[in-house]
Order: C-alpha cells, then sequence, then structure tokens
C-alpha cells in the first residue's frame, strides 16, 4: 500500500466526474433530439435519486440545493424546469416512484392517531419536491444504462391561466400495438363517478370502513396496522394557481383493477443484494389476473384491504405514457431474488403486436379541495391488454 502512486488532482477529478451524471452530457448537441433527451433525462433520474435521499436542514431549501443542476440541466434540456420537473419532459419527470414511505413536505407519516398537519402546500404533490424523501424512475425501462424514453400520451399540459406548459414534441412513428376505440359513457366499466361539485352521489358505494387492519408481512415477518381512508374536510389552498397542473388523460377508476395485499420489496437501486423498505403489490383484473404493479405509497395502504371503498372510488388511474411492442420479454424492477413478473406472462402477451405496457399515475380526488381538484398518490404500471379492457375515458384532470 505504501508504494501506491500517490493521488493527483486530476485523479480526483476523473473519479468525481465518473460518479456526476452531468459529466456524460457531452456532445450532445450532434444528436437528434429524441437522443438527447433521453441522455439528458437519464442523468436528471440520475441528480434526483441522489438529491432527494440528503437531509437537508430546512426542507423548504430542496429548490435551492438544486439549483446548480438545474442551471445546466435547462440548459441541455433546452427549457425551463416546472417545480423540479424539465417541462420538456414533463410526461416523463411526473413518473418518479417513492423509494420509501415518503410524508408530504413540511408534513408527517400518517399514523393510526395522527390527523392532518399544516403542509407545506408551496410545492405540488406531482412533483418530486413536494414530499420529503427519497424517490426513483424505476417505471421506465433502460438500454445500455441510459433510460429508454416511452412514447407519451397526453399532448399538452396546462397551468391555471392556460398556458401551455410545453409544446409535444413530435415523435418518429413506432409500430404499437392497436387501440380499442374510445369507450362511450355507455360503455365505460362499471364503477362509481366521483362527485366534483360538492353533493353526495347517490351511485356511489356506501364507505363502510373498517377503522384498522393488522396486515402481516411474510418478507419481514412482521405486521402492519393499516388504518382507514382520512378524508379532510374541505380546504382553500392559497397555492392553487402557482401549482395547478391540467391536461387531458385516458383515466380509469381505481375500483376496474384490484391491489393484492401481499407487498414486494425491491432491491436497492444501488446494491441490488439489499432489500430496500420500497414496496410493489401486484393489480389485478377483473377476472383475479395479474396485470400490473402498484407502488405502495404511505397513506395509502387501506388500498386493495376493502376498509374504504368510497374513498378508492375516487382515485383515477391516468395514462401518461406507454411502451409499444416488446420482442423480447420485459424485465420488472428488481427484487433481491430477481426481477419481479410485471404481469402473468401466461395470461397477457409478453412479446409481439399486443404486449405493450401503460405507464399510470394515480390521482386521489377525495382530498378537500374545490372544482374537482386532485392530489398525486403513486404510480403503477399496467399491461396494455387489461388497460384497454377496462375501457379507459378521456378525462380533464387538474391537480396540485
Amino acid at each position: 500500500m505504501l508504494d501506491r502512486t500517490p493521488l493527483t488532482d486530476s485523479h480526483v477529478l476523473d473519479r468525481a466526474n465518473r460518479n456526476n451524471p452531468l459529466s456524460n452530457l457531452t456532445g450532445l448537441y450532434d444528436l437528434a433530439l429524441l437522443e438527447r433527451l433521453s441522455k439528458t433525462f437519464s442523468a436528471y433520474a440520475k441528480l434526483v435519486e441522489v438529491y432527494s435521499h440528503r437531509n437537508l436542514s430546512f426542507k423548504s431549501d430542496i429548490l435551492k440545493a438544486f439549483a446548480g443542476m438545474f442551471a445546466v440541466l435547462e440548459e441541455h434540456f433546452d427549457s425551463a424546469t416546472l417545480h423540479g420537473l424539465p417541462a420538456v419532459v414533463i410526461s416523463h419527470a411526473l413518473l418518479w416512484s417513492p423509494a420509501a414511505r415518503l410524508p408530504r413536505r413540511g408534513g408527517q407519516l400518517p399514523s393510526f392517531s395522527s390527523t392532518f398537519t399544516t403542509l407545506d402546500s408551496e410545492f405540488p404533490t406531482w412533483s418530486w419536491i413536494g414530499w420529503d424523501g427519497p424517490v426513483e424512475y424505476r417505471l421506465f425501462e433502460n438500454s445500455n444504462g441510459r433510460i429508454v424514453l416511452p412514447t407519451t400520451s397526453v399532448a399538452t399540459y396546462y397551468n391555471a391561466s392556460n398556458d401551455p406548459i410545453t409544446e409535444p414534441i413530435q415523435e418518429p412513428k413506432r409500430d404499437l400495438e392497436p387501440i380499442q376505440p374510445r369507450a362511450s359513457k355507455g360503455d365505460q366499466q362499471d364503477i362509481p363517478s366521483e362527485s366534483t361539485d360538492g353533493n353526495d352521489n347517490k351511485n356511489e358505494p356506501q364507505d363502510k370502513r373498517v377503522p384498522a387492519k393488522i396486515i402481516p408481512d411474510s418478507v419481514r415477518g412482521s405486521t402492519w396496522f393499516v388504518g382507514a381512508a382520512k378524508t379532510p374536510d374541505k380546504r382553500q389552498d392559497s397555492h392553487i394557481e402557482i401549482k395547478l397542473l391540467r391536461f387531458t388523460a385516458r383515466t380509469v377508476a381505481l375500483p376496474a383493477f384490484s391491489v393484492a395485499v401481499e407487498k414486494e420489496y425491491l432491491s436497492s437501486q444501488s446494491q441490488v443484494h439489499i432489500r430496500s423498505s420500497q414496496a410493489v403489490r401486484r393489480i389485478l383484473d377483473r377476472n383475479g389476473k395479474h396485470c400490473g404493479l402498484w407502488w405502495e405509497q404511505a397513506g395509502y395502504g387501506y388500498v386493495g384491504l376493502g376498509m374504504s371503498p368510497g374513498s378508492e372510488a375516487k382515485i383515477d388511474l391516468l395514462e401518461i405514457s406507454r411502451y409499444g411492442p416488446a420482442y423480447r420479454p420485459r424485465d420488472g424492477p428488481y427484487l433481491v431474488e430477481g426481477p419481479i413478473s410485471i404481469f402473468d406472462k401466461d395470461e397477457f402477451p409478453s412479446v409481439g403486436p399486443e404486449s405493450g405496457l401503460i405507464n399510470i399515475l394515480a390521482v386521489d380526488l377525495d382530498m378537500g379541495l374545490p372544482d374537482g381538484i386532485g392530489e398525486r398518490c403513486t404510480v403503477a404500471v399496467i399491461h396494455s391488454a387489461a388497460w384497454e379492457a377496462a375501457k379507459p375515458l378521456e378525462k380533464v384532470v387538474r391537480m396540485v
């Protein structure tokens, strides 16, 4: 050890550059648009994963901590950032996933005895900066260490002033599986629709809530104490005007599917042989067939447990983007034991023209906000055949 060549400044810089995703953003302007966006978004995703793990002295300083990185990324994206998300790739940036049980920024993790706390309402729920803790971008496919961007399903996003946030990017046509015609209202899944005018909907299921359940966790050899959904009173949010995100998306209400009880814990991104605290649960179609994955999120442990059916009916699943046909079977996110299946390959095509995947953003409309405005709760991925069978309808979405 004593005869090793001492490290020089250049050695230290080279090592730092290898660990800095921004160091890979060289020669981008010679690349085609989509390749440049894919490479830049991959760097952005890695930086978000690193910075969201940091414990800030002042939680509200999250944007300040990321400011220098934003300046570099905005140059390469040729786009401004909106509450921490690059506007030009906002459909992709919205699909971050929790890497642990996350409380809202300024809040605390829900418990059976906890009440609603005063959150830092300056930050929107649809951005990772609105939550306190580590996040990842695990819904995306990877090739050679770089994210493969899916085809966006949302044409344009708007702010509270109805100004478009970014112009849609024209992507080359891909061979996607055929999309079934849009369902009419009479053909939509037989589920109750949410009321947005403050009146009770007579068709809405009676919410016979079970106060709490004890759920065994076979992986951890412990139990979870899960409380029923807690619906906040009608509330006003003085920051709605700066946080509102509006767009039209193909939508299915959550009760068109079911979410399995058993949790499966993902491995750590950096150390695949270490089990993380983040779990996924399997999504089942109406025939009980495994058709997707649901990312567990603190505060929504009641989903799939039959505790709060009325609250589940007010969760919408939104199609944000999709992957087209696969020409070899896709791996799901990794557990310590290996990749988890995204769907049952004996029931749904894993290759060929009908083997697509839908990237989902789940929005909770039961948050006490006016005008049907919802808040993000989690993300999911669903096989395209199961998604189309649920007969999605286009719907205007408002989120803060």
